[in-house]
């Protein structure tokens, strides 16, 4: 039997779908207090920024060496508001690394280069992410991978590291006033390149939520 290109285009479409969509959430919504049902959701479009907390790191830990970065920070957008059966679904535009080093010989450090791979300046080509609720305001948050390819990064050492490494991150939400909430995580990712650990490193991070404000996930 014959099948159309438009007709193969369409199925495979569809299969990049629900490759992409966690599983359904129970009315999850953004919300600016831990409050269920929310009073006034987070609609779509509502940018969503977070860094790492003064005087903290985020750290690449391998065999090789951990990169240790004093700079990581993370900005995405809501494509919709969420709301029953359904979790809310963000587009990651931004993931940088910073002043990031390895230990050298003789106690130093050398420095590295992180940078975010697969990840362009066209919505398509932002990563997709999901925030899911829990309990008390609380809730997890992933990133799966954009039209170029999986979540991940490149790390660059010379010398000691060219690696890059890719995941499905997933993370715990905490919610929070005033830039209180928290992303915290420990992902294992999977390695490709020239150089790489003898095993898969594992990325320590924590972010605090500087906007918006107040920053719960809670029911509709």
């Amino acid at each position: 039997m014959k099948r159309s290109a438009l007709g193969i285009a369409a199925c495979a479409a569809i299969v990049l779908t629900c490759a992409l969509a966690p599983a359904q959430a129970s009315a999850t919504v953004l919300c600016n207090a831990n409050t269920t049902p929310c009073p006034v959701p987070y609609g779509a479009g509502t940018q969503i920024q977070a860094a790492l907390p003064a005087m903290t790191t985020t750290v690449i830990e391998s065999a090789l060496g951990n990169v240790t970065c004093l700079e990581n920070k993370i900005k995405m957008k809501s494509t919709a508001e969420g709301g029953s059966g359904l979790s809310v679904p963000v587009r990651v535009s931004e993931l940088v690394f910073g002043q990031c080093t390895i230990p050298a010989g003789g106690g130093g450090t050398e420095s590295c280069t992180v940078t975010a791979v697969n990840l362009g300046p066209l919505e398509e080509e932002q990563w997709i992410g999901f925030f899911e609720k829990g309990v008390n305001g609380n809730g997890a948050f992933s990133i799966t991978m954009s039209e170029l390819g999986s979540f991940g990064f490149s790390v660059f050492c010379k010398g000691k590291v060219e690696c890059t490494l890719t995941a499905v991150l997933n993370s715990t939400v905490t919610g929070g006033l005033g830039g209180a909430a928290t992303i915290t995580g420990a992902q294992k990712m999977s390695r490709a390149g020239a150089k790489c650990p003898p095993a898969d490193p594992t990325w320590k991070f924590k972010w605090n939520v500087s906007e918006p404000a107040n920053f719960f996930l809670v029911a509709e």
